[in-house]
């Protein structure tokens, strides 16, 4: 029964990661098209690239003590598939037709907030204190993203008298 566990758990953590390299890769191509701000879409794929490497580390830490970590069972590993080919769609639009800055930093907020709506950190549960503290700062991340992705966006959003 533990091996299932940790192989569920390894699983999701598989998704997650290949989630946060298929988001740096749309973050990277923003920052390649020559119409967006290259150094903060740049910045921004960076931050998600870092992150599977956190979550490549977290797959470490199950792999050592798998009897210390528990799947939500209510986390869905399809969910983050739907998630990852929903990104890799806007990844070809960008590609064939273009897209504002505008459009694609609404698309960018909205990725970051599902992202906090699925509670990383409530996916495993563990007392491991540095499992624990990589899911923070991966959460803690993306609240900094999402609030980079509000500020960048008050200026398409009109004012209210």
């Amino acid at each position: 029964m533990e091996k299932k566990v940790s192989e569920n758990i390894s699983d999701v953590l598989k998704n997650m990661e290949a989630l946060e390299r298929t988001v740096a890769d749309l973050y990277l191509l923003c920052s390649q098209t020559g119409l967006f701000d290259k150094e903060f879409w740049a910045d921004m794929g960076q931050a998600e690239i870092k992150h599977a490497r956190i979550i490549s580390r977290m797959m470490e830490l199950i792999s050592k003590k798998p009897e210390t970590f528990e799947l939500n069972s209510q986390f869905k590993s399809a969910a983050i598939k739907t998630a990852t080919s929903g990104i890799k769609w806007h990844m070809d639009r960008l590609k064939k037709n273009g897209m504002t800055e505008e459009k694609m930093l609404y698309i960018a907020r909205d990725l970051e907030l599902a992202v906090l709506e699925n509670c990383y950190n409530s996916i495993v549960k563990t007392n491991n204190s540095e499992f624990q503290s990589l899911m923070s700062e991966i959460v803690s991340d993306t609240v900094a993203h999402h609030d980079q992705l509000e500020r960048k966006i008050k200026p398409f959003t009109p004012s209210r008298s």
